[in-house]
């Protein structure tokens, strides 16, 4: 069974806990690759994944930056110069509905990395057999992926994209309404 081309959330897990696989939901400004994890349940949202079907595999990607491999690590590639994208194979789980293994060019598949990090776990290419390797893709239909997107950003009271860098002041109502008050007395 193979996936068409489209949004999906892709979950994975490790030993009874389960949750969606991503970026970290802070990163640094650089265009260094970004690690990709297991995420904590308290991170922000569910990210949605782009697959392309391509003629030799799938390309993942995630905050539209495409996968690819650095020290064993699945990475976020941001810049293409310094690292090439990788075509992953996608592998059906025997007996399982929407269950996959995520095969590498060298043979060895996703897998969640034994130790922890404030992030969550760190998604790593491993031998096949070693560790949680089977993540579940659902996918999006229509506007969900807007609407998730949408959702998953902070937003102020007025469903801007909230920016602390803003002065509020003109967005609050003074003691005696907006604006300055002429003083007018009778004569």
């Amino acid at each position: 069974m193979s996936l068409p081309s489209a949004s999906y959330f892709i979950i994975g897990s490790y030993g009874s806990y389960q949750y969606s696989v991503g970026r970290a939901p802070a990163e640094d400004k650089s265009l260094n690759p970004k690690q990709v994890y297991l995420l904590r349940p308290s991170a922000v949202g569910m990210t949605p994944w782009v697959l392309i079907r391509t003629p030799h595999g799938y390309v993942l990607k995630i905050k539209e930056a495409p996968t690819g491999i650095v020290n064993d690590a699945v990475v976020a590639i941001l810049n293409l110069n310094l690292t090439r994208y990788v075509e992953w194979g996608l592998e059906p789980v025997p007996g399982e509905q929407d269950h996959f293994r995520i095969r590498g060019p060298n043979g060895q598949y996703w897998t969640v990395d034994d130790r922890d990090t404030q992030n969550g776990r760190r998604i790593v290419l491993r031998e096949g057999g070693e560790g949680s390797q089977t993540f579940t893709f659902l996918r999006l239909y229509g506007g969900f992926a807007e609407e998730e997107e949408k959702y998953s950003r902070p937003v102020d009271s007025n469903q801007r994209d909230y920016d602390s860098e803003r002065n509020r002041d003109d967005d609050r109502q003074g003691v005696f309404g907006y604006g300055k008050r002429e003083k007018k007395f009778c004569s």
